[in-house]
């Protein structure tokens, strides 16, 4: 990928030294100026030392067990003993930095521990006793948190691995498709979860839901409308999520944007194998007001008109991002946020049977989102997010269906969407020991669709479908959870989620109980078990297969368990055994032959499912 940045520093002369530095370095390896700063990692000798010593309690004196000591940025460590002691042995001569670990404790930083020939270094440390935050703690069994800045319990992938990953188009979303338990195809960036279908994961950012944030529609979504470039932080749930999260089956995307830096501005221009992008962000008013805006144009359509490959499809995307954030005091801050896309598909896609027939697709999909979100802190243990948003989406697809310059058929598929949306989210640790959770959400829908369907049945007859429906509905969802630490090695969180969808007349009652159990400092067990209901989507009426019903709510049953074990040189284990059981399955309806085509109209052999029940079930090793 090709990218420019630039930043607005008042003094350039440092920029330039580095430059000239790293050109040095580059085209002459063997210079002075490449041999400059390697001093304290470079061998003097072949002698070797040792640094060794004791952790202990800073309060009481303790002598601490299981602690992590390791090496900064190497892969050399070990953990104490019973009595709290530790040795690092065969250190070459040189400059050591020590990175000292716990649960429950803060981390501390030794640096400059200077190791010469056999010299040994004794050390004598102590950690402060740090009581987590019972929202900080992961209690659900299949959580995994990516691009953290300070690696948790659950941390997987961060922000450097998972720009670095090869992955189409730069998107985010693939890249996770590598946790355990996840699952793509090479030409959709939406995944399967635990054996779920793809529209049972639930996407947020910034706490709001976003609706199918995805390109090419088409395709199955063959890019995220979201770029990895505004992206702090994401909590993916694989099953078992909080009783917070509702109306999905499967699992929760929870994504966070990036808070521009206080000290500069910053512009970006990329180019990347798929798309190119500006960036822009910084800040005004001493850091009080903050911004950043992203635009994102795709070019596949020109890639394929330059190799010749655009008779059959030609499509094309763009999307951009915008926020706002006024930090009132260090209690309060409001942000204002919009995201926008759209698609366009055009093209001619050829019928296997008889390549004599065409059908020439003219599609466009949009979505914006806007939302204003307030972030309060009253008390120093009371916190709320109060979330006002307005969403609009629309579809407008037209086939047609040719053999020869005789026109067979013609459809026009017309869907568009207004959402208008509130929710609050209250946290309040009562003690260390006891935290509520409680909140609400409330949806107004208002939803339009224009179908006209007319084919040719003898020479000039023909017979032609129009129907118009508009449908209005509410959609609610309650929630209370209790988190509890019972003991220091237990914690339990039971929580209950009540979901009410008008058009449908769903009114659902989702119980959900996870606990944790740690096994010393390095392991740690999860349990979960709940009922998770997803009920069918306002703008998902099935047009296509004439089929104008909502059907009732489809429900799942979780049960999991998980184990964690974290080694003391840093590396992280897990097992997570899960079992699913669906019911009160909506049916569906497939093209069993040629299920990639883009014109449903047209298929023959469109057939209807109707499952009673599922199961899915499976074991997963993260490493």
């Amino acid at each position: 990928m090709f990218r420019i940045e630039y930043e607005n520093h008042k003094d350039h002369s440092i920029l330039i030294i580095f430059l000239a530095y790293a050109l040095l370095t580059c085209f002459y390896p063997n210079s002075v100026f490449a041999q400059a700063g390697s001093e304290s990692i470079k061998p003097k000798s072949n002698r070797s030392g040792e640094i060794s010593g004791q952790v202990l309690d800073k309060k009481t004196g303790v002598p601490l067990s299981g602690v992590n000591v390791v090496v900064t940025d190497s892969l050399i460590g070990t953990a104490t003993d019973d009595n709290g002691n530790f040795t690092i042995k065969n250190l070459v001569p040189g400059i050591y930095m020590l990175e000292i670990s716990m649960i429950g404790y803060q981390n501390e930083k030794l640096d400059s521990i200077n190791i010469t020939g056999n010299h040994s270094v004794h050390l004598t440390i102590e950690l402060k006793e740090k009581i987590i935050s019972l929202s900080d703690v992961v209690v659900t069994p299949g959580q995994y948190s990516l691009m953290e800045i300070e690696p948790r319990s659950g941390s997987v992938f961060d922000e450097t691995d998972l720009r670095n990953f090869p992955q189409l188009g730069d998107d985010i979303f693939r890249a996770v498709s590598r946790l355990p338990g996840l699952a793509n195809t090479d030409f959709s960036s939406k995944f399967y979860v635990r054996g779920g279908e793809q529209d049972e994961v639930l996407f947020l950012l910034d706490g709001q839901e976003l609706f199918d944030p995805f390109h090419l529609k088409d395709f199955g979504g063959s890019f995220s409308a979201i770029d990895v470039e505004v992206i702090k932080k994401i909590d993916m749930s694989s099953g078992g999520f909080p009783a917070e999260y509702g109306n999905r089956l499967s699992g929760v995307f929870n994504m966070t944007s990036r808070t521009p830096q206080i000290e500069k501005s910053k512009t970006l221009i990329s180019v990347s194998l798929m798309n190119a992008r500006l960036l822009s962000e910084g800040s005004f008013n001493n850091g009080q007001f903050r911004w950043q805006v992203m635009a994102r144009k795709g070019y596949i359509d020109y890639i394929l008109k330059l190799i010749g490959e655009d008779d059959n499809y030609l499509p094309s995307y763009y999307d951009a991002w915008g926020k706002l954030q006024y930090f009132i005091n260090t209690n309060h801050n409001i942000s204002a946020h919009i995201l926008f896309s759209r698609d366009k598909l055009t093209g001619n896609e050829n019928d296997l049977e008889n390549p004599l027939n065409g059908e020439p697709l003219n599609n466009s999909y949009g979505n914006e989102v806007a939302w204003i979100t307030w972030n309060a802190q009253f008390l120093t243990n009371l916190y709320a997010q109060t979330i006002l948003s307005l969403n609009s989406s629309f579809s407008d697809k037209l086939s047609q269906g040719y053999y020869g310059e005789i026109l067979e058929y013609e459809a026009s598929d017309k869907n568009k969407t207004l959402r208008i949306g509130l929710k609050q989210n209250w946290h309040y640790e009562f003690t260390d020991w006891c935290l509520f959770k409680w909140g609400f959400d409330i949806k107004n829908y208002n939803t339009q669709y224009d179908y006209d369907y007319s084919t040719i049945i003898v020479d000039s007859d023909y017979t032609r479908l129009i129907k118009n429906i508009k449908v209005n509905g509410k959609e609610l969802g309650i929630y209370l959870a209790n988190r509890l630490r019972l003991s220091n090695k237990i914690i339990l969180e039971l929580g209950l989620r009540y979901q009410q969808a008008s058009w449908v007349g769903d009114n659902d009652w989702n119980p959900r109980v996870n606990l944790s159990y740690n096994f010393g400092e390095s392991t740690t067990i999860r349990a979960g078990w709940g009922i998770f209901t997803q009920h069918h989507a306002i703008e998902k009426l099935n047009m296509v297969d004439e089929d104008y019903n909502y059907y009732g709510s489809e429900s799942s049953m979780h049960y999991m368990i998980g184990l964690e074990h974290r080694f003391p040189i840093g590396i992280n284990w897990r097992l997570d055994a899960y079992f699913k059981k669906l019911s009160n399955l909506r049916p569906r309806y497939i093209s069993y032959r040629y299920n990639t085509d883009t014109s449903p109209e047209n298929s023959h052999d469109r057939i209807r499912l109707e499952p009673d029940w599922g199961e899915s079930k499976g074991i997963e090793i993260y490493l």
